[in-house]
């Protein structure tokens, strides 16, 4: 029995593939292909999971990721115009309808995962503040994350300009101010160009 889950798959799929048969530059076409397969493939792993949590979010993340991958390379062909406009806006718009389901039901599984309990054990003999070693404070200092920074390059690079608030919705995953911070780093190292218009940002990659 088909479910409503899949048949609003099946509404993204059908889409796409006649978008494809509009895409007659060999590269695009190939490379649409294969994002095509890659959604195929995750959409059956992450209905055939199990109630395994880690494998779970491990599924639900590579399927995210690969549906946003096609939205992203459909702007692109849109963008370059490599195929006609209609099918693929169609395909793009059904692209994050589905997308934005598919975050709401992730959203709503992590929470009903039930938490786990932890029972506090007092110690058998009574320990004063005294007894306790005196420890200077330990100041953790947040890793910068490379591979952020690498995809929002490689973001920037699919496209002449993003707006800001493009960007940040894109990496939506990330804290606001931790891709504000990347695209400063990567402006002072020459990597991609700050232009401001009309009260709006615009980031491009060098």
């Amino acid at each position: 029995m088909i479910t409503e889950r899949q048949q609003l798959f099946l509404k993204v799929i059908t889409p796409l593939f006649q978008a494809q048969q509009t895409v007659l530059d060999s590269f695009f076409n190939n490379r649409l292909n294969q994002e095509i397969e890659s959604i195929l493939e995750k959409h059956i792993q992450y209905c055939l999971i199990g109630e395994d949590q880690i494998r779970r979010q491990q599924a639900n993340r590579d399927y995210i990721k690969a549906l946003k991958n096609i939205v992203t390379f459909i702007e692109e062909i849109i963008y370059l115009k490599k195929g006609e406009s209609i099918p693929l806006a169609i395909a793009h718009e059904r692209l994050l309808f589905y997308l934005r389901e598919i975050l709401r039901d992730i959203k709503s599984f992590d929470l009903e995962t039930p938490t786990v309990s932890v029972e506090i054990v007092k110690p058998e003999k009574e320990i004063h503040q005294e007894d306790i070693p005196e420890r200077k404070p330990i100041r953790i200092r947040e890793k910068r994350s490379n591979s952020s920074r690498n995809n929002i390059l490689e973001f920037l690079r699919l496209a002449p300009e993003r707006r800001s608030r493009e960007i940040i919705n894109e990496f939506s995953a990330l804290s606001e101010r931790t891709v504000k911070r990347n695209l400063k780093e990567l402006s002072n190292e020459g990597l991609i160009v700050k232009k401001s218009e009309n009260r709006a940002v615009y980031y491009s990659a060098v």
